[in-house]
This record gives structure tokens, C-alpha cells and sequence, in this order.
């Protein structure tokens, strides 16, 4: 009975800091509206899981894989997770979100055991590319655009961070990979859900070698003490470019309550969180290995006594 309610599954890619989970969150809103409780699976490089705290609404269900790569290392990890959910919830709408260094190519082969046993079906994978990606370290520009591949639809986001020029380039870069598929301009992923899975999708369960994500080291950061928001920042705006992402949230000194930390080459944000708990600041990088370790000291130096 269960072939004939197969999950149906969205996969939602694209590089460190393009606006996934912001796409993540826009459309669990519209499938909590429509009464459906959909399943989340998320998937962070690091070992501390940040994304899922700023989705958890306590009408969703979420499974997370945390400390690798569901596209290599973590495989066997998400074929598992779908084959139990394919059991306990047949029919359930699922959101996989990929870390930011992901090759869906590799995610799509994880997927291909179950879905070739009539228990899943793809309904989407949506791509989330930076508008601001010209900035970006060549390496990391390939690593994106190896991510467009296999997308059915793609969402320049970021177009406000960015002149129009930068977009239209962007745009170029895009549609020389993936000429056919459509394409959206958008800021903050703001784009109708209806209308981004509408249709079928055409993906494929490619067999290749597993990509590497041997280029990139997620680093952790759990600090007690509250931190001074003058130091902190400047430690943000100082980081290298080979400094990819900062997430997370952190204590200010003097100041009440937890802060949520987004950062992306250089560009960081600092907005107040809702949270009864008073924590420990927490922190997520993504670096290349060559700066991963020296990034902690600079941060501790910025630690305050309460």
C-alpha cells in the first residue's frame, strides 16, 4: 500500500550563504497554511546543528544529519533516514535542505535506492544561486555553478546586495549552464511556493563518483561569556575570503537576550532572536582549510567577564 503513497520530496541546494533556508522557511509557511505538517530534513556540514532553530515552529517535523556531506560522506545516512520515513509516513511532503557545499548530483544518487523501490517521488529541486557569486574566490564560483546542474528551476537571490549589472552577469553565468530551466530574480527568495512547484520534475539519479568536499572544514564555536558587540564585529569584518560563512547566535555584553549571526563574505548581519533561554553564544564556520585554524583566537579575545 505503501507504493501508492511514495513521499514526495523537494530539494532545495545552493552555495554557502545563497538563501536556502530562507527559501525553506517560505515555503513551510505556505504548506502550514494549507494544513499539510510537512518533514524537514537538514542537512549542516558542521557538527552544530544552527539552521533548524530558525525553522522550528513546532509545527514541522524535523530530522536532522549534522558532522558531513549527505552528496558523499553522510549518503548511507540520508537513504536510511527516507527508507524509515518512507515507513512511518508514507505520503509525507519532505524539504531537504543540502548544506551549502553540496553537489545535488551526489544528493539525488543517495535518494535513487528508495525512489527506485516506488517509495519516493522528487517533486522539485529548486537551486538558490548568489547574485553576489563574482565576489567569490574562483574555486568557489566552480563549486556553485557545479550545483546548477541539476536543478529544475533557479533562484538568482541576492539581487539586492548587488548592482544591476552584477545580476545581469550573474544571469549570463547561469543561463550558459542550464539555458532551459527557469529562472527567477529574486531578494530574500521572495517568489510565489505555488509557483516554484508547479510541474514535474525532470531530475535524474546520475552514477558518478562521489564529489569531495575535502576543500571546505566547518569549525565550531561555543563561548560562555558574553561577547563585546564593538570587538565581535570587528573580528566579522576582518575575516579573509577564504572565510566563507559565519552562523549562528551569540551574548552581547550589556545587551539583553540572544542575537542571530549571518555572515557571508564580509557582508554580516546582526538580528535579535527570540529566545526565553538565556545560552551560550554558538557559532559555525566555513572556511578553506589553510585559515580554519586560526580563526578561534581573534573570537576568544572578544569574550567579556559577566
Amino acid at each position: 500500500m505503501q507504493q501508492n503513497h511514495p513521499l514526495e520530496i523537494v530539494l532545495i541546494g545552493g552555495f554557502l550563504g545563497s538563501g536556502k533556508t530562507t527559501l525553506l522557511k517560505r515555503l513551510l509557511d505556505w504548506e502550514i497554511a494549507q494544513g499539510v505538517k510537512p518533514v524537514v530534513i537538514m542537512n549542516e556540514f558542521g557538527q552544530l546543528d544552527i539552521d533548524s532553530r530558525l525553522i522550528d515552529s513546532g509545527q514541522i517535523e524535523i530530522r536532522r544529519l549534522s558532522g558531513g556531506c549527505i552528496c558523499c560522506d553522510m549518503r548511507l545516512a540520508l537513504t536510511n533516514t527516507l527508507e524509515e520515513l518512507a515507513q512511518n509516513t508514507p505520503g509525507a511532503h519532505v524539504y531537504l535542505e543540502t548544506t551549502g557545499v553540496a553537489d545535488p548530483a551526489g544528493v539525488l544518487e543517495a535518494i535513487a535506492p528508495v525512489a527506485k523501490k516506488g517509495k519516493i517521488v522528487v517533486k522539485k529541486v529548486l537551486l538558490v544561486y548568489d547574485a553576489s557569486l563574482g565576489e567569490a574566490l574562483q574555486e568557489d564560483q566552480y563549486t556553485a555553478q557545479r550545483q546548477l546542474l541539476m536543478a529544475d528551476l533557479i533562484l538568482i537571490n541576492r539581487c539586492d546586495t548587488v548592482s544591476p549589472e552584477e545580476v545581469e552577469t550573474a544571469v549570463k553565468q547561469v543561463t550558459q549552464l542550464k539555458p532551459d530551466v527557469p529562472l527567477y530574480r529574486t531578494a530574500y527568495c521572495d517568489v510565489d511556493p505555488a509557483e516554484l512547484l508547479a510541474g514535474e520534475s525532470a531530475a535524474e539519479y546520475p552514477s558518478a563518483t562521489p564529489p569531495s568536499t575535502d576543500n571546505y572544514r566547518s569549525l565550531a564555536f561555543v563561548v560562555d561569556k558574553p561577547l563585546s558587540r564593538k570587538c565581535f564585529e570587528g573580528w566579522l569584518s576582518s575575516l579573509p575570503s577564504d572565510v566563507l560563512r559565519v552562523k549562528g547566535f551569540v551574548r552581547l555584553a550589556d545587551e539583553e537576550g540572544l542575537w542571530e549571526v549571518q555572515t557571508v563574505r564580509q557582508r554580516h548581519t546582526l538580528t535579535p532572536f527570540d529566545s526565553l533561554a538565556r545560552q551560550r553564544s554558538v557559532l559555525v564556520a566555513v572556511a578553506h582549510p589553510e585559515v580554519a585554524d586560526s580563526l578561534i583566537s581573534g573570537l576568544e579575545e572578544c569574550a567579556e567577564d559577566s
